[in-house]
């Protein structure tokens, strides 16, 4: 067989070369040759010539085999055409459209070749923007269905808050009313305390004045009591004389000097009470004195105690006013937390209508995902650049980064697909790990074609700050050779590096950075 291939080998590329209906022109030509020939021959042999008999035997063999050769290039180049148009059908309803085949030759089959690798190239790619799409979407949702499971018990947690400040409000409304209740009360209270302790003090100014004149009436007797005495003492000095006249008289004068002499006792003892009397009354006055002033002090106290009485009438009057205030802004204000705690309950039930539709968009965008996911493409997505950061992480904890890098490098291996591959650098951007080109570990990302390296280092670490996340950047593409934009996703590894995988962007663009 392989001499029969390269026998035909000529013949098929001829015919390759060629339309296929030139081709078909060319067999039936050909299939046509013998036909001519033999019937030259018959002429020939109607003449009689032997030698040009012998010629036409030689011609029409020739010719045979001439058509042979020509059918057999034919159906090789016809049967190669339709065996790589039957593989690119095959793969394409088996899904398989990592696979580029070329229909050889410059025919109408080359041209359908070409149209349908053409479609099924870009097939791949909007399966691929599909797939990555749908895990922008499900990675969206996921996070804001994270964002709403959050914000639904927080708005669960403020309900609870609002109505149990509703509750203490409305205690504290009740309690604010019962001051203002008593304090009206208290206030009635002080106010007649104080209108009994105006009448205390009314009460003893009257006593102040009454013992004023009683004083006045003592001094008053003191007089009296004095004139009394002068009396006595000048009674008590006629007696002396009227003893003495009777005494000069002598028996004619003794019962004058009896009546003297007895005059005389009562003298002294008028003079004797009247002294007592104005010792009492020296002493009562000096009591009332010490009444008065007594009186006077709690007359001022009195007034004290009136007056703060008063001051504290006003004040509870204020209190009662500001509690009656406080009372009515409590309820206005309970109102408005019942207000606010019926629209949280309506924001709660928006919320966890919010989540079942973040997790069913989730779900849907998975069901997208697993839809296509048996689809072989040309060109790694983003789903599987996110499942291969996630194993070579987990990987990459259980042996070691240096275990690890020896499977990241294998060409044959489980982390090396199309363009898919692990890559693992520094802050400083040199790589540990570089899963296509192994050479290029302890090189750094500033020597990349088309790499802005401040861009990814700077990018790159903030995503694997925040625990992970893609991150956009151009570079050269090593099939076209041009640059175009890639995604990646990454993952801290430590403190001071990160582990990722990208995938080129199909034309028309997507992006997975975070916001």
């Amino acid at each position: 067989m392989p001499f029969l291939s390269a026998l035909l080998g000529p013949g098929v590329r001829l015919m390759q070369g060629l339309g296929l209906r030139t081709r078909l022109l060319c067999v039936s030509l050909l299939l046509g040759l013998p036909v001519l020939l033999l019937g030259a021959m018959q002429v020939v042999q109607a003449f009689g010539s032997t030698g040009g008999s012998v010629w036409m035997g030689v011609l029409y063999l020739l010719g045979v085999l001439l058509m042979v050769y020509a059918a057999g290039a034919f159906h090789v180049s016809l049967t190669a055409s339709l065996t790589a148009l039957e593989q690119i059908a095959r793969n394409g309803a088996g899904g398989d459209l990592s696979q580029t085949i070329v229909v050889p030759g410059h025919d109408e089959l080359a041209a359908v070749g070409k149209n349908l690798e053409s479609m099924n190239e870009s097939f791949s790619g909007l399966v691929g923007t599909i797939r990555n799409q749908a895990v922008h979407v499900a990675m969206a949702g996921e996070s804001l269905a994270a964002g709403t499971r959050d914000l639904s018990q927080r708005t669960e947690e403020q309900a609870a808050s609002l109505e149990q400040a509703s509750a203490s409000i409305l205690s504290l409304s009740e309690s604010v009313e019962s001051t203002a209740r008593r304090s009206k009360e208290v206030d009635g209270l002080s106010r007649r305390v104080r209108g009994e302790a105006e009448q205390g003090a009314q009460a003893m100014d009257s006593a102040v004045r009454a013992i004023g004149e009683i004083q006045s009436g003592s001094k008053r007797m003191g007089e009296i009591v004095s004139v009394i005495d002068g009396i006595a003492f000048q009674t008590n000095i006629l007696a002396l004389n009227a003893a003495v006249e009777a005494a000069r008289a002598g028996e004619s004068g003794r019962g004058f000097a009896v009546v003297a002499a007895e005059v005389r006792v009562l003298a002294q003892r008028s003079a004797t009470s009247a002294r007592e009397i104005r010792g009492l009354i020296a002493q009562s006055s000096e009591q009332v004195d010490a009444g008065v002033a007594r009186i006077e002090a709690v007359t001022g106290s009195l007034r004290t105690v009136v007056k703060g009485i008063h001051e504290v009438a006003e004040g509870l009057a204020g209190i009662t006013q500001a509690s009656t205030e406080q009372s009515l802004t409590l309820s206005e204000i309970a109102q408005a937390v019942k207000g606010l705690d019926n629209i949280t309950q309506r924001n709660g039930a928006m919320v966890d209508h919010a989540l079942h539709a973040t997790v069913g968009l989730r779900d849907r965008a998975s069901n997208l995902s697993d839809a296509v996911a048996e689809i072989k493409l040309r060109r790694g997505t983003a789903d599987e650049a996110f499942a291969y950061v996630n194993r070579a992480l987990a990987l990459i904890e259980q042996v070691g980064l240096s275990a690890a890098a020896s499977q990241f490098h294998d060409q044959r291996g489980a982390f090396r697909d199309r363009d898919l591959y692990i890559f693992v650098f520094d802050r400083r951007g040199e790589y540990q790990v570089f899963g296509s080109t192994p050479d290029r570990v302890g090189s750094t990302v500033f020597d990349t074609r088309g790499l802005d390296g401040n861009h990814v280092i700077r990018e790159g670490f903030a995503a694997a700050d925040q625990g992970g996340g893609w991150i956009d950047y151009e570079v050269v593409n090593p099939v076209t050779g041009v640059v175009d934009e890639k995604t990646s996703y990454i993952l801290p590894l430590g403190e001071d590096r990160l582990v990722g995988c990208g995938v080129f962007k199909p034309k028309g663009g997507f992006s997975l950075q975070r916001a």
